[in-house]
């Protein structure tokens, strides 16, 4: 049984994915690669399959369309737990870049946390704006993203996975923190600069804006009345 199956989400942008496996492979040991592609371009899928032939722990769905970062997630985390039992999952987006020491870090403080993700989040408390990302150790906050969110497969499942009713992208991260608060669940925050994250483009524009706006009120229907959480490190 491996130590960690890492879940990564691809769709094009093949330069980053290269980079993005390359320091997988270069950082990590012991574990096991799911891949999910979400209906790339010839050249990306190309380079999958050829990685493929030449690991014997990558495992590759090949999607035929997009079906987002949302529902892309649960997909690969439904294909890693037809081929696999370890014990903890971490997603993994192909602009992040892991860094040396990556795992020992994670696994470390899953010893103390249910879930951790290496980026955190402050939500306003009136209407769950996300506000900032927490940049210092002592700053509470509301939740991790899934990009670098690790967490015991049991867990993820039990949790219900991340919400579908949101679309596409944005919200499903704050929500899953949220059921598990409700459900005493401890929330870590990474602060180690073990995964780098590459943005490509303005990320709240075109049809992503519109993503957000639409997931954003859903997710203050869902969660009207309840308390932001609150997380801390110290």
């Amino acid at each position: 049984m491996s130590t960690i199956d890492i879940l990564l989400l691809t769709h094009n942008n093949l330069s980053s994915t290269l980079q993005c496996v390359s320091n997988l492979y270069k950082f990590s040991n012991d574990f096991k690669l799911f891949i999910l592609d979400n209906g790339s371009q010839e050249d990306t899928v190309q380079y999958l399959e050829r990685i493929k032939e030449q690991n014997n722990n990558i495992y590759i769905n090949f999607q035929k369309k997009n079906h987002g970062i949302i529902k892309g997630r649960n997909k690969c985390f439904d294909f890693s737990r037809e081929n696999s039992d370890s014990e903890n999952i971490i997603f993994i987006d192909n602009d992040q870049f892991v860094q040396e020491g990556w795992m020992d870090s994670y696994l470390e403080m899953m010893k103390d946390f249910d879930i951790v993700g290496i980026e955190a989040w402050n939500m306003r408390k009136h209407d769950f704006y996300p506000m900032r990302k927490t940049m210092r150790i002592e700053t509470s906050f509301s939740y991790v993203g899934a990009g670098g969110l690790m967490v015991s497969a049991k867990l993820f499942e039990k949790l219900g996975k991340f919400d579908e009713g949101y679309e596409f992208i944005y919200f499903e991260d704050p929500d899953f923190c949220f059921k598990a608060n409700r459900d005493g669940y401890k929330v870590g925050w990474n602060c180690n600069p073990v995964i780098e994250h590459h943005h490509k483009g303005v990320l709240l524009s075109g049809k992503n804006k519109i993503y957000f706006m639409k997931n954003w009120k859903k997710f203050r229907e869902k969660w009207g009345g309840k308390e932001v959480p609150v997380f801390k490190m110290e």
